[in-house]
Order: C-alpha cells, then structure tokens, then sequence
C-alpha cells in the first residue's frame, strides 16, 4: 500500500508497468541486503570481483529505495487536504508500528539482531524507509505551498548536505566522538537529508507534468545508470570498500526510471488489481526475516522464500489490511 498510487476506483484494465517496475526495485532491495549480510562474515578481500560486487552492492541496487521516494512523492499530489494527509500519515503509521513490534519481538525471542529502544526512533533495519517516508512527507506537506523552483532548491542544498556529512564521515576528516557520531547511518540517511528531498523531485515532476512532457529518455536512462555505476566506482576506488547510502546520481536516475516506466502500456485484467500493486510492498517489508533468519540458506532459495511469504502477506491483506 505505501508504494502504491492513492486508492480510488480502479479501471476494468490496470496499467501495470509501473508496479511491474516496483516489484523489480523491491528485489533489488533484497540483493542488497544479502549481500550486506555476506559481507558481514567476509572481508573485501575474500570475494571475486569486488569492483563489480560493489557497483551492484552501493551504485545501481542503491536505486530502489530512491525510486520508491519519487513513486511516493510523485502521488503525494493527489493529497490536497488535511483530513487526506491525515489518513495517509495513520496507513504510514500503522504499517511502521505494526512491523517494527513484529521485528523487534522476533529477533528479542530468537536473540538475533536485538533491537534496542532508539531503533523505534530511528527505524528497526530497513524499516527506517517508512519512518523516513511518513516524516518526508509531513514536511513535504507543509512545504506544498512552496514554489517548484524553490522546492527543488532547498531539496537539492538539504540533499547535497547530507551527502557531504555521509563523505566526511566516510574519509574519517573528522576525528574522537563527533566523528563517530557522523559514521552513524541515520545521520545522513534520514527524513531530512534523504527522504525529503527525494520525495520533493517526485512531488515537482507531477506538478510539472514533466514526466509527460518528457516520457521519451531511454536514453537518458541509461546515461544516469552509467553515472551511477561511474560514481560507485569512484567511491570504491577513493574510499574503499564501505558502504554507502547516499548518492549524487541514483536520485536522477530513480526519476527518469520512473518516467520511463510510467508510460509505458502494459494492462492486465482488474481482477488481479490486489496481487500486483501490494506484492512490491510485501517484499520489501517481509524480505527481511528471510535474510535474518534463514542466513545459512543458499541465495536462489532465498529469493524463492521471500517470493512465496511475499503471497501469503498479500492473501492475508484481504482480511488484515494493516498488514501492508
């Protein structure tokens, strides 16, 4: 439901090409973390190909969660009141409380990965997209009324900020406890430097109409994939092996994926209207227990785990909607 348009009546035929694309974006999410958790027992100089493995790893996997802030910004528009921004902050809500308890007591009872009370704050694991979402949005949401020119502007400086907070810490310029301070995830990866921003260039393309005005950038597309791959690269050479969050490029290439995919015509009968658009959601929030706790498990069994309790979340959404 988060990744998904705001609901409404839905056509006899549904436009799929954007979900087809959301589903891809949530694998790709769980690539990542599988190989954040093989790099947990493995150093840099263990694996084969490490150049390639760190494009893949922090360059073009690092796309999805930016794709998802500019699909959530992007329909943000269609909120034009109080009482719909309210709703939309309570189906936030609901789904970051109703999985971080589920997180948090499973990995309390199996001893993995204990969660501590600040996690609640800053986002259990992955979880931190919906917090980040629902905290974006609501500043999103008193910002609407900010042009687009200087949206985008303090959307850009906020951004550019937090990737500079992100290299410094990376680079160690700053050493004793403020420097450890900045190594911290979440304080360049958070509502305000990473999901804000991001969610207001989905939020300017739809009031712009630029994705229809510009649905034509295959080319483009794969211009800002190289970038990204180009600029991953560099880290991996500049600064090694660490991973990273933010990036210069992945936010623009995220956008013009985005469009490109928007417009694309691929319909499928209604009928299957709740498995498609919610089936994107259900991995990205349930992919994680797969990888927590099944970490001795081969990769393509993995996916095919994840896959199969993706379904059933889905099923279960019919009768338990806060779910997803």
């Amino acid at each position: 439901m988060l990744f998904q348009e705001e609901e409404g009546k839905v056509d006899k035929q549904r436009n799929i090409s954007l979900d087809i694309i959301k589903v891809v974006m949530a694998y790709c999410v769980v690539l990542l973390h599988q190989s954040a958790f093989y790099m947990v027992h493995h150093s840099a100089d263990e694996i084969e190909a490490p150049a390639i493995r760190f494009i893949l790893e922090n360059g073009l996997f690092r796309i999805a969660v930016p794709f998802f802030l500019v699909v959530s910004g992007y329909f943000f528009v269609k909120i034009n009141n109080f009482s719909g921004f309210v709703k939309w902050c309570l189906r936030v809500g609901k789904l970051y409380v109703f999985w971080s308890l589920c997180y948090m007591l499973l990995c309390y009872y199996f001893n993995k990965f204990p969660a501590h009370w600040t996690d609640f704050i800053f986002g259990y694991m992955h979880l931190w997209y919906l917090l980040g979402t629902l905290l974006g949005g609501t500043l999103l949401w008193f910002m609407r009324k900010v042009t687009i020119r200087n949206l985008l502007l303090v959307a850009f400086l906020i951004y550019f900020l937090g990737l500079i907070i992100q290299e410094v810490s990376l680079c160690n310029f700053i050493k004793g406890p403020v420097g450890i301070y900045l190594s911290s995830t979440p304080v360049a990866r958070n509502f305000f430097f990473f999901c804000f921003p991001i969610m207001s260039l989905g939020y300017a393309i739809s009031k712009t109409n630029y994705d229809e005005k510009y649905h034509k950038n295959g080319i483009m597309l794969i211009l800002a994939l190289v970038l990204v791959a180009c600029e991953s690269y560099a880290q991996y050479i500049f600064v090694g092996y660490k991973s990273i969050d933010v990036m210069l490029m992945t936010p623009i290439a995220a956008a013009l994926l985005f469009i490109y995919f928007k417009n694309m015509d691929i319909t499928i009968n209604s009928n299957y209207k709740l498995l498609v658009p919610l089936f994107s959601t259900a991995i990205y929030l349930g992919h994680w227990a797969v990888l927590l706790f099944l970490q001795d498990v081969d990769f393509f069994t993995q996916i095919i785990i994840v896959t199969i309790l993706s379904l059933i979340l889905v099923f279960l959404h019919r009768w338990v909607k806060f779910i997803l």
